[in-house]
């Protein structure tokens, strides 16, 4: 134990000594000097241009140029990672010392959570020299693999560069270019266009600490306009993806005013409708991860780490927004009457589903079933269409105590009082990749719209073999 501690603790002395405010030099290098050849540029031995001007989509891995990234990557993500790990030691056992009876201990704790808290800021928000070199040498050495170039964009995302005393500048637009050299060493990649809509439209954020951004969102309202545009090209090359559509309109609903907007909500419901249509979904991941993996990892540093687990890729990717969904079922309650937009409401009834079966499994959507039949019953109190509607809301509620109590006897819910749509609800926002919630709600939302759609004269693609669903 001793051994481990005095290893990570002088891998990250390394890293704080080489912290220090780098010079105009290493600016330069990672803009110009070290800038990827574009593919005009390219000499013999880079990707050959059969793989351009393709006719079908995704290229198959086989088939790709480059499978991995240079192992300079694996290694500055092992370095991220030793840092990570450590501060985050010093964090817990200042926390322990806190929780002391004793008063100097406690002084001891107080002092060490403020000289970690600088820590984080130093040398987790701050491009680190030594990591930052270990991505130069990787796209030196292999400068037509796009794939090092856009790993080394997803390390500057969130963090600043120091250009003076006190004096920072946001990496992100750093980051940005250098999507932009990805991608023009590699356009058919969907990915590519996916990851650097990600940068765009996320929060800065490293392992469990958020750094703060004035006015973001404001600031990615702003770039609705180029977002549209970089997800039409991913859509363009992956075109049987439906998360792709799912993710354009879950970012559209959280960056627009998309209650008030018609237009975007016409642009949510194309999207929505578009990918209702195609065969599969799956989340994309960035490099060093594999692009489009079937299963995830739940990963934790231990401090006995020999190598990279990239903690970051798979925690802060393959995620639905659920808060964005709900914001287009309620604009759906302004926007869609029943029975006129009655194919528009299966529409967003059928994606609710659909979002479950994406690869790697993430969260059901199944709650918000019930937002969407209330909003269109409240419409029609008195009809006959309203009594189709109560009679699937009756049904979707038998459903929900359903599954709330198979969660219930499972221990995943604990309330005995949320034995309805509410625990459901607090399931579905409150963790992912939980194949159990999986097991228990999606089987059940398959089987509730086939029921749905028989009352409501609804047809939707469910498959037909249950162990699909």
């Amino acid at each position: 134990m001793k051994f481990k501690l005095t290893m990570l603790m002088a891998l990250v002395a390394a890293l704080l000594l080489s912290s220090c405010p780098a010079d105009d030099k290493s600016d330069s290098s990672t803009e110009q000097a070290d800038k990827p050849q574009s593919t005009a540029e390219q000499t013999d031995g880079g990707i050959s241009p059969e793989v351009f001007g393709r006719s079908e989509y995704p290229i198959p891995i086989e088939e790709r140029p480059y499978q991995d990234v240079h192992d300079s990557v694996k290694q500055a993500w092992f370095l991220v990672e030793t840092a990570y790990f450590v501060i985050k030691d010093r964090y817990m056992e200042a926390q322990i010392m806190l929780a002391s009876d004793d008063p100097a201990t406690r002084k001891r704790g107080s002092e060490q959570r403020t000289a970690v808290s600088e820590e984080i800021d130093a040398n987790i928000f701050l491009v680190n020299p030594s990591v930052e070199q270990l991505f130069i040498d990787a796209i030196r050495e292999e400068p037509d693999n796009p794939l090092n170039v856009a790993s080394y964009a997803y390390y500057l995302k969130p963090r600043k560069r120091q250009i003076g005393e006190e004096v920072f500048n946001d990496a992100e637009p750093e980051a940005l270019a250098l999507m932009d050299q990805a991608i023009e060493i590699w356009p058919d990649e969907a990915s590519f266009y996916l990851l650097k809509v990600h940068i765009m439209t996320e929060p800065h954020k490293c392992h469990d600490w958020l750094r703060s951004q004035l006015a973001q969102d404001i600031v990615i309202a702003d770039r609705m306009e180029e977002v549209h545009d970089l997800m039409t090209k991913a859509e363009k090359y992956y075109p049987d993806n439906y998360f792709i559509n799912y993710y354009h309109a879950a970012l559209t609903a959280r960056y627009s005013d998309l209650i008030n907007s018609p237009d975007d909500f016409d642009l949510v419901m194309r999207e929505i409708k578009a990918g209702n249509a195609k065969p599969e979904g799956y989340f994309f991941y960035p490099p060093p991860l594999p692009t489009w993996p079937t299963d995830i990892q739940n990963v934790k540093l231990l401090g006995t780490e020999t190598e990279a687990k990239y903690i970051d890729q798979w925690n802060f990717f393959g995620h639905y927004d659920p808060g964005a969904f709900s914001l287009i079922i309620g604009a759906a309650g302004e926007f869609l009457s029943w029975p006129e937009d009655k194919e528009q409401v299966g529409d967003l009834m059928y994606c609710l589903y659909n979002v479950g079966r994406t690869r790697p499994f993430d969260r059901t959507l199944f709650s918000l079933q019930l937002k969407l039949l209330d909003s269109m019953q409240q419409q029609e109190a008195g009809s006959e269409e309203a009594l189709k509607l109560a009679e699937a809301v009756r049904v979707l509620n038998e459903y929900y105590r359903e599954v709330a109590n198979e969660l219930f006897n499972k221990q995943v819910l604990d309330d005995p009082t949320m034995i309805d749509v509410r625990g459901v609800n607090f399931v579905e926002t409150s963790g992912s990749h939980q194949n159990n919630i999986r097991r228990a709600i999606q089987p059940r939302q398959a089987s509730f719209l086939k029921q749905a759609g028989e009352i409501l004269g609804l047809e939707f693609p469910i498959p037909e073999n249950p162990t699909l669903w």
